[in-house]
């Protein structure tokens, strides 16, 4: 990919500007989940949190290809249990292919080309193996989309998540690859996320969460510009500016889906059900 247009170039920079905030939230998850921490627990986090991010980005300078199929499942998961909303498991799980599927599956299918670029551009050109297991994914998304139809069709509860799911899928379709999804990062899962920890400070009357959420953002706009600065090369620049954001944004999933999904979601549905 030589350059992008104007509308990629917009794309990228919602995802930088609104919705990589969204895992900068991940400091006031920790205040919340460890109840007012010292100043020593937030050091060990950040040193942890940053560590971990580290060897992401290590083991994908090393094993490229693996990586990327790895952060293509880790983000398709985490995607999905965000915008899962049924309390029966067995549509729950429905619900985390077909959402979590948007993004990944369904893009890659209905954009082959411009994905086979961008993930050329961040993993070389042994990419290509992706492309064999995209129709048994597929296969699998499209059965579990008419489970979820069928289900909604009995299921009142779930039939404006299913909605959304329908409609994102031809607005995704319809829209170029990263305007589509810019789309559904900043305007569905963030805002998601920006609301679910929004609720949970009130809850908790631990006032606002925003001043660790902007000390995060700021610190990550940084370590971005900087990563920028080194990599510098105007005739590779729209290369170096995916690969910043991309593997950026695949280095800070891993830990932050250990915090969200594993150690936030787990102590809360334990309080829900308690």
């Amino acid at each position: 990919m030589s350059m992008i247009g104007v509308s990629d170039g917009i794309a990228l920079a919602a995802v930088v500007l609104i919705g990589l905030p969204h895992g900068a939230f991940d400091g006031a998850v920790y205040q919340l989940w460890q109840g007012q921490p010292r100043l020593s627990g937030y050091v060990r986090f950040i040193i942890s949190y940053l560590a971990l991010a580290g060897v992401i980005i290590g083991l994908w300078l090393v094993f490229p290809v693996l990586s990327l199929f790895g952060f293509l499942l880790l983000s398709a998961y985490h995607f999905g249990v965000g915008d899962s909303n049924a309390a029966k498991s067995s549509l729950k799980a429905v619900q985390i292919i077909c959402h979590g599927g948007l993004a990944t599956i369904w893009l890659m299918t209905t954009h082959q080309t411009d994905a086979a670029r961008i993930f050329e551009v961040l993993s070389g050109a042994g990419t290509a193996i992706l492309w064999d297991i995209t129709p048994l994914a597929l296969l699998i998304w499209g059965g579990a989309a008419l489970v979820y139809g069928a289900s909604a069709w009995q299921d009142s509860a779930v039939r404006g998540r299913f909605g959304e799911f329908i409609g994102l899928a031809v607005v995704m379709a319809i829209l170029p690859l990263l305007p589509a999804f810019a789309l559904y990062f900043c305007a569905i899962h963030s805002r998601r996320h920006f609301a679910h920890i929004w609720h949970r400070y009130q809850a908790a009357q631990q006032g606002s969460p925003l001043g660790l959420a902007l000390l995060f953002t700021v610190a990550s706009w940084a370590g971005g510009g900087g990563a920028l600065w080194l990599l510098w090369d105007s005739q590779a620049l729209a290369e170096v500016a995916l690969q910043i954001i991309f593997i950026g944004l695949a280095a800070l999933t891993v830990p932050h889906m250990i915090l969200v999904d594993g150690l936030w979601r787990r102590r809360h549905a334990k309080e829900d059900s308690a």
